[in-house]
């Protein structure tokens, strides 16, 4: 069983990975040792971090786990956002994905619709996990978090951002 932990929106600098989506980088702090590894933000805390969502997918963060013919692996997401108001626009719904790989290009194994509305608060926490199995070979898989608007007029992660992925033997 190995833990591969991330939290922000970069990746660990002495974390070798083989796909490399476009993230936002900053200044992490960041530990590595057999099984284990994590990023966090320098302030990984709400009004931390404001990365806008657009209309077209945009990444947030990955975690490179091993695979295997007899694994799972869970990946895990908590994403703090906020819902802009613009030009008396209150509400918006966003859509989360899970890519194996690549954004986009990638296999996409999960998604989900989340929204509000601005009128009694505008911040919000998305939070959920996928379980994904069936690997007929072993190798190092990268999981890759985006965003984007599914409707209204904007909204921008504002963190905490945490992506976690955990290897099970059957």
């Amino acid at each position: 069983m190995g833990w591969v932990i991330q939290q922000g929106n970069g990746i660990a600098k002495n974390v070798r990975i083989e796909e490399k989506p476009l993230i936002p980088q900053s200044t992490a702090r960041t530990m590595n040792s057999e099984g284990f590894g994590y990023y966090v933000l320098p302030n990984n805390i709400s009004d931390s971090a404001l990365i806008p969502i657009t209309e077209s997918p945009q990444p947030l963060a990955y975690v490179q786990v091993a695979t295997g013919i007899n694994k799972v692996i869970i990946v895990r997401v908590s994403v703090g956002w906020r819902i802009k108001n613009v030009e008396n626009e209150t509400s918006c719904t966003v859509m989360f994905k899970i890519w194996r790989g690549e954004p986009v290009t990638g296999e996409l194994i999960c998604s989900l619709l989340d929204g509000g509305e601005s009128k009694s608060t505008n911040y919000k926490v998305t939070s959920f996990e996928h379980v994904d199995a069936g690997f007929r070979e072993f190798s190092k898989t990268v999981y890759t978090l985006t965003a984007q608007l599914a409707s209204g007029i904007g909204a921008e992660i504002v963190g905490c951002l945490t992506m976690t992925a955990l290897g099970l033997e059957l």
